[in-house]
């Protein structure tokens, strides 16, 4: 599943409208009865926003690649 699925593109979030946990939950149960796998993309960049606690941990333990300037 791409990026699609994620609540305003964040890492870590699912879609509350187009995208209930609920239905993905049921939906992997169906492909993993079937003997098939769920791969979800996980993007690599982590959005810019002081109240998303992905960034803010990243930037409270210095996680983050820097360029020369730091």
């Amino acid at each position: 599943m791409d990026i699609d699925y994620m609540d305003a593109y964040k890492d870590f979030t699912t879609d509350p409208i187009n995208f209930p946990i609920d239905q993905v939950a049921a939906f992997v149960d169906d492909l993993h009865s079937n003997g098939q796998h769920f791969v979800p993309i996980v993007d690599p960049g982590i959005m810019v926003d002081s109240s998303y606690p992905p960034y803010t941990a990243g930037v409270d333990l210095d996680l983050y690649i820097k360029d020369l300037s730091g």
